[in-house]
């Protein structure tokens, strides 16, 4: 796909950015500020149905046409449902009980937060407010900069940088619409009846940042690198050179008291990873690889893969040791595959029972050749190779610019979960047109993951929105590599092997290879945390230790420590037999019961507590919300916390959340 940007904001300039020289079709993207008036938003909408006229708006059952547009539009005002109805005549706009697909057409995403509550994301200390602003509002102008400086007096100093972390308001969220280019239309010819259609003030076209990603060719989101000149202070990184960021104690812990209660323990949990290759002689590494052992007692591999003793190069076909090699001394990322085995092996080096519970196998994608390109083909080969091996769970951190049917038809097959990395562009993921990570159809076993630093926000570099699922620690972390050198390693690539090493883990202490009960476990244990709603699709960071007890209910406690302040913790236990949470949903009753649950959410919402319940998606592969606006009819949760005799009575105005355990 070849994709042109534009950002309209405020007098007249044009830059259009072919992203790729390839017979694919053109998509022009563009970045439109919010418009107050209703005529002129009519005016846009006019000029964008023209534009695009094969687009749809999917309905869900039971969703309100109104509904359907918040999700895809970030707001439906009542001009824009009027178009909706125009479009389709006679179109019910109240919920129905069957999915539905309206004539719609393109449309620029702009939220303003809920309940009059203004949309807010995470700023840490030192940023900067025009790139926090370029990035969420898609400006950065001096209007849209003092507008957001009067929503959070005294958080910024005169050259607009952060001095204190803290919560930002902002005015609304704005993302880039995109108009596909229909036959020979070029993109000019497209974009100006649209700009044409805006009021005056508004019409400054400008270039937008993004990705040159080739349809044809897959790239590592490494190669948008991530420069981090200062590790303590952009990503709080601790003194201490032992530091990780995960308590692998308590992760050991948790496997091993599992793994004792189990009849028959299973192997260990397998993890490919689909990356640059693996010297496998590494003596950092050694001992940590799969073993194929029909290689391993002279017999032919089953695989068709020729010697894939511990994995296979996916171009040459051969598991010999020089053909997982990286890719000769030269090539940028030649250790970027062996960095992220050093990461799900850590563990094991420090919690010694922990090497023994994951194994590790390579698919190199690169070809044997300079450039080392990673060929269109080389991901679904080495997702079928997944399957061939019966992997628990693929480590991805390669990009495309379009999928292919080959892709899809390998995520459709795979028996596995799919881990990917979200990318270090510091945009949204569904504005950059990249894949895995920006599929819309396919994603029950995907899991696309964002990077947080050592205090649990989300790292400055990440991209974020409702494609990212989850963070997990990925700015600043430390390894030892094959010289026996220390290095400090940042991105997203180096967060989704925290998450790959947790599904391994669950694998490991018996739960059975069913990739969409694992995806939900890991995304359902989840931390939550308001600041990152709005900016990841469940707004959680991993929790490794609390996605493998699988086997207890859990809440985190809101707690007030002696000074104040207010502090979590989290409590393992068991929810009371026969509990139930009810509440009024638009005027009628609705039952929750912990065994249909994945997960329940008291948010701070204008000052009240409210409960949001995650419940299985319609796809059968993501969490689903139901918002409970009076809070629910039971003032507290019973629950028998690990070590006390008795249940107890727990205020919901005390909870953050509650998982039960898991079930199938």
């Amino acid at each position: 796909m070849r994709i042109f940007r534009l950002s309209i904001c405020a007098a007249i300039a044009w830059s259009l950015t072919a992203m790729a020289q390839t017979p694919e079709p053109y998509v022009v993207s563009v970045s439109i500020q919010p418009l107050r008036e209703a005529a002129d938003r009519v005016k846009l909408w006019k000029a964008l149905a023209r534009s695009a006229q094969d687009g749809a708006l999917a309905v869900s059952k039971d969703q309100t046409v109104e509904d359907a547009l918040r999700a895809k539009c970030g707001s439906a005002p009542a001009d824009l449902i009027g178009q909706v109805a125009k479009l389709n005549p006679g179109v019910s706009l109240a919920p129905e009980d069957s999915e539905r697909r309206l004539r719609f057409f393109p449309c620029p995403y702009w939220y303003f937060g809920a309940a009059g509550v203004p949309p807010t994301t995470n700023i840490r200390a030192g940023e900067s407010l025009a790139v926090v602003t370029e990035t969420l509002m898609a400006a950065s102008g001096g209007k849209t900069l003092e507008s957001v400086r009067a929503l959070n007096p005294g958080l910024f100093d005169t050259q607009g940088i952060a001095m204190r972390d803290g919560s930002l308001k902002l005015p609304y969220i704005a993302k880039r619409v995109h108009i596909p280019l229909e036959g020979a239309a070029s993109a000019a010819s497209v974009a100006a009846p649209i700009v044409n259609a805006l009021p005056p003030e508004t019409k400054k076209i400008t270039k937008a940042k993004g990705p040159e990603l080739s349809p044809n060719e897959y790239q590592l989101v490494a190669t948008n690198a991530v420069d981090i000149q200062d590790a303590a202070t952009e990503c709080l990184l601790p003194d201490s050179t032992a530091a990780w960021p995960v308590d692998i104690a308590a992760v050991h812990q948790a496997v091993e008291t599992l793994r004792a209660g189990l009849r028959v323990p299973p192997s260990p949990g397998l993890i490919l990873i689909a990356d640059t290759g693996v010297d496998v002689a590494d003596p950092e590494l050694k001992g940590s690889f799969w073993v194929n052992e029909y290689v391993a007692n002279d017999y032919p591999s089953p695989t068709n893969y020729r010697n894939d003793l511990h994995g296979a190069s996916m171009v040459a076909r051969s598991g010999d040791a020089d053909a997982l090699l990286p890719p000769a001394p030269g090539y940028a990322y030649a250790t970027h595959g062996a960095d992220i085995a050093r990461i799900i092996v850590e563990p094991g080096a420090r919690e010694a029972a922990l090497s023994a519970r994951t194994w590790i196998a390579i698919a190199k994608l690169n070809d044997s050749l300079s450039p080392f390109r990673i060929g269109i083909e080389s991901v679904p080969t080495a997702l079928n190779y997944a399957r061939l091996i019966d992997a628990d769970v693929v480590n991805l951190s390669v990009v495309i610019g379009a999928p292919t049917e080959n892709l899809r038809a390998a995520f459709n097959a795979a028996t596995f979960v799919i881990v990917a990395a979200a990318g270090n562009h510091s945009d949204w993921v569904d504005t950059l047109r990249i894949y895995p990570p920006g599929l819309t159809q396919g994603r029950e076993k995907l899991i696309v993951v964002g990077a947080h630093d050592w205090e649990g926000k989300r790292a400055s570099f990440s991209n974020i929105g409702q494609y990212v699922d989850i963070l997990a620690p990925g700015c600043a972390i430390r390894i030892t590599d094959a010289a026996g050198q220390s290095r400090i390693i940042s991105g997203t690539s180096f967060a989704v092997p925290f998450v790959s090493h947790t599904i391994s883990l669950m694998r490991a202490v018996g739960v059975p290879q069913h990739p969409v009960a694992l995806k939900l476990r890991v995304l359902a244990t989840g931390r939550f945390d308001p600041r990152l709603e709005g900016v990841t699709r469940y707004g959680v960071r991993l929790d490794m230790e609390r996605a493998i007890r699988v086997k207890e209910d859990s809440l985190v406690l809101i707690e007030t420590t002696h000074d104040g302040q207010a502090t979590e913790r989290i409590v393992y236990g068991t929810i009371e037999p026969g509990e139930y949470w009810s509440c009024y949903i638009a005027g009628a009753g609705k039952i929750f019961r912990p065994n249909d649950v994945y997960k329940v959410v008291v948010r701070d919402d204008g000052g009240k507590r409210k409960p949001r319940v995650w419940t299985l998606g319609p796809d059968g592969g993501s969490l689903a919300s139901t918002d409970c606006p009076d809070g629910f009819e039971q003032a507290s949760l019973r629950f028998k916390a690990q070590g006390d005799a008795d249940a107890k009575a727990y205020p919901w105005s005390s909870i953050r959340d509650v998982v039960p355990r898991l079930r199938f």
